[in-house]
């Protein structure tokens, strides 16, 4: 085990925790990294009838809400008291920092393909197949927003009114708490999110907050479309417009910055383009195209502030992933964005 892994998990405490979840023996055990993604730790764990999931917040600096794994846990208990299908199943939290310094949970590892980078070749999928994924994507973003949240479970997230702009002044705190870097456009576009604030908000929703193709499990055919739907660390009940700002801002499109294309595979041919979702989703929610603009700027700022985040826990040392050094090129390419968007 390499020593970053052993700093992660603290192998001569953690196996005998696993060894009396899963019933087994120590040397039954093996934990691999699951190398995806930038923000919590996942590690997959092999033990004699399986295999499971294990999350824990990353080494260094964290965000209080986007890396509070038992948070996260709750959340996914109250999705499957509210009957939602598409999350994954959770089996325990351990609260005990002392273990492998830092509350982790155990959940069940999800099979089937997930769209990150690169198409995996076995799937070969072609411009019609991304069609019908990017359209269940959207259909599944309107069943999410469409799920009652009266449920106790549920309700215990809602922080009552005022949550665009909790998320707007939260946002443009976390820039300036880890900003590194001069960067005009970052200043303009929360400049804009503060004086543009909308007066009136829709009507709360579960909100994913981190919605996009590398988080959602397919069917093994893609064709039966969404599985599973990963990372809930960022949900809230809140605005759903946020949540589809979020998912506009990593939904990149042929012409977009080759740097925004690398993380997912929306500018394939056949995905949906962002004014398609747009104008979809607003006609099945019954509001103006143009209500979302607003949001679009809200998630290119927001994905911005969270590779700023990533980046300055690398410059400062707390990570050696060499995936984060680039991710200031990030920060700029999403920051531009914004600028058209500013004017309409």
């Amino acid at each position: 085990m390499s020593e970053s892994l052993s700093k992660a998990l603290r192998p001569e405490i953690l196996y005998p925790i696993l060894a009396e979840h899963f019933a087994c023996k120590t040397d039954q055990l093996r934990v691999e990294p699951i190398v995806a993604g930038f923000s919590n730790l996942t590690f997959r764990i092999f033990h004699p009838d399986g295999t499971a999931i294990l999350r824990r917040a990353p080494l260094g600096l964290k965000v209080a809400k986007g890396h509070d794994m038992l948070r996260e846990y709750r959340w996914l208990e109250a999705l499957a008291a509210a009957g939602f299908g598409l999350s994954p199943k959770v089996y325990r939290a351990y609260a005990d920092e002392s273990f492998i310094g830092s509350p982790f949970y155990l959940m069940e590892d999800v099979s089937g393909p997930i769209l990150r980078g690169r198409v995996p070749q076995k799937l070969g999928l072609e411009a019609a197949d991304f069609a019908r994924l990017s359209e269940s994507a959207l259909q599944t973003q309107l069943d999410l927003h469409r799920l009652p949240i009266s449920s106790p479970e549920l309700a215990a997230f809602d922080k009552g009114e005022g949550y665009t702009q909790r998320q707007v002044e939260g946002w443009i705190g976390r820039y300036q708490q880890a900003a590194t870097d001069e960067l005009p456009a970052m200043e303009e576009a929360a400049d804009y999110l503060r004086g543009a604030l909308p007066k009136k908000e829709p009507a709360y929703t579960v909100v994913h907050n981190d919605y996009k193709y590398d988080n959602l499990v397919l069917h093994e055919d893609p064709a039966a479309g969404i599985r599973c739907i990963l990372d809930w660390e960022m949900a809230s009940i809140g605005n759903p417009l946020m949540d589809v700002g979020t998912t506009l801002a990593y939904w990149a499109e042929p012409d977009d910055a080759e740097i925004l294309k690398q993380f997912n595979c929306s500018h394939l041919p056949g995905n949906l383009r962002r004014a398609e979702w747009v104008a979809r989703y607003a006609d099945a929610q019954g509001i103006r195209e143009q209500d979302l603009s607003y949001y679009q700027v809200f998630g290119l700022f927001k994905v911005a502030v969270i590779a700023q985040q990533i980046y300055k826990r690398y410059t400062l040392g707390f990570s050696d992933d060499p995936r984060f050094g680039m991710l200031i090129e990030v920060v700029k390419a999403a920051a531009s964005r914004t600028q058209p968007l500013l004017r309409t």
